[in-house]
């Protein structure tokens, strides 16, 4: 069977393209992210920026032009660090690992080169180029009007030390530039390197988690695509465990924990991790549309993983906090989970038990008890 495209979605016209079944999924709604029935409740919210913290982007794609975060303290192209930040002309966002503003950190779009953190930042706030129409090749992110800062935290080929330096770095340029919810679609893969208890310990005592929860920053996690039980074995950032981390595993449109198509065995084989006290909610992670490189054939492309599901509950966080400003980080996490709509077969494999409703969650209200 041919995956996902025949997957129920239909082809009406009002609705963004009819292969974005997150948005919209006309033949079983209860899989989708109530984002469409939401329409009008979150027309009138200005989300939060959100930063992206992953591997390259393609800052020109104007599928994204409008939707990158501007740094209101850089001028940009004159070769100043303006804002006295450390990084050149990072007009929208910077990179770590180089410590300079080059976003697309090795990705050549006369290749083609598939952007992992640039596919995450157009699932949450790509602008369609044809909206309305029905359009098979057009993006529409989840926050139409939402801002992205995209930074380089992920850099190939660095060694553990250096890696987890660049990350760090990452998440502190994300905080100093005022996100609100940072995304982190990464992790270590346990069958590769696994954490002792020793490890997880020491990853857990670092100090940037502490300034992170103090600053009431939102982290959205991808749980990993190694249909591997984190209960078990930890996947870090995911696995922290804080009061500020969101963990994030994927469905797919039959509303299963999510399965890929195998085209080597011909076989669907399931993928996303899970785990019932240490994974939060789930959301839409297979078959995703997204923007592909800018020198790609076509001008969309799919694609499966925790990690594209992930940027949907950051989506929704942004519009919650901007909804509701005056919300700490982890009443928007309990929101998110307490509203989270109950899907059979997940009730153990998260804490919610259910999948991201972004209609119930702009409705719902926090109980004196709240943090």
């Amino acid at each position: 069977a041919p995956p996902p495209k025949s997957a129920g979605i239909d082809h009406d016209p009002a609705a963004p393209s009819p292969l974005q079944w997150a948005l919209h999924h006309p033949a079983a709604p209860a899989f989708d992210t109530g984002w469409r029935r939401a329409a009008a409740a979150r027309a009138g919210i200005t989300p939060v920026p959100v930063a992206v913290i992953d591997g390259g982007f393609y800052p020109g794609d104007p599928r994204l032009r409008d939707a990158w975060a501007v740094n209101p303290g850089e001028v940009p192209g004159n070769g100043l660090d303006d804002d006295a930040n450390g990084y050149v002309d990072d007009v929208h966002g910077a990179n770590p690992h180089l410590g300079n503003a080059d976003l697309r950190s090795g990705l050549d779009p006369a290749r083609g080169d598939f952007g992992h953190g640039h596919f995450v930042a157009s699932i949450l706030a790509a602008r369609p180029a044809s909206p309305g129409v029905g359009n098979p090749t057009d993006v529409t992110g989840f926050l139409p009007r939402g801002r992205v800062i995209p930074v380089v935290g992920v850099a190939a080929g660095a060694d553990h030390d250096a890696g987890l330096e660049g990350l760090i770095a990452a998440l502190r340029y994300a905080a100093d530039r005022g996100a609100r919810v940072i995304n982190l679609s990464l992790g270590n893969d346990p069958s590769v390197f696994a954490f002792t208890p020793e490890l997880a310990a020491e990853y857990r005592a670092l100090p940037i988690w502490d300034e992170l929860e103090q600053r009431d920053i939102l982290l959205v996690c991808a749980a990993g695509n190694f249909f591997h039980d984190n209960d078990a074995d930890p996947v870090f950032p995911a696995s922290l465990g804080r009061a500020n981390v969101l963990s994030v595993m994927a469905t797919d449109p039959a509303g299963r924990l999510a399965h890929r198509f195998d085209d080597a065995t011909q076989r669907w084989t399931p993928y996303s991790s899970y785990g019932r006290t240490t994974v939060h909610l789930a959301a839409p992670g297979s078959y995703v549309l997204g923007a592909a490189a800018p020198g790609r054939t076509g001008t969309a492309a799919e694609s499966c993983g925790t990690s594209f599901a992930a940027p949907l509950v950051s989506g929704a966080a942004a519009l919650l906090r901007g909804q509701n400003p005056h919300w700490s980080s982890a009443t928007v996490k309990r929101c998110l989970i307490e509203t989270a709509r109950p899907v059979a077969g997940l009730e153990t494999r998260c804490v919610s038990g259910g999948t991201l409703d972004l209609e119930a969650a702009l409705r719902w209200t926090p109980t004196a008890s709240a943090p």
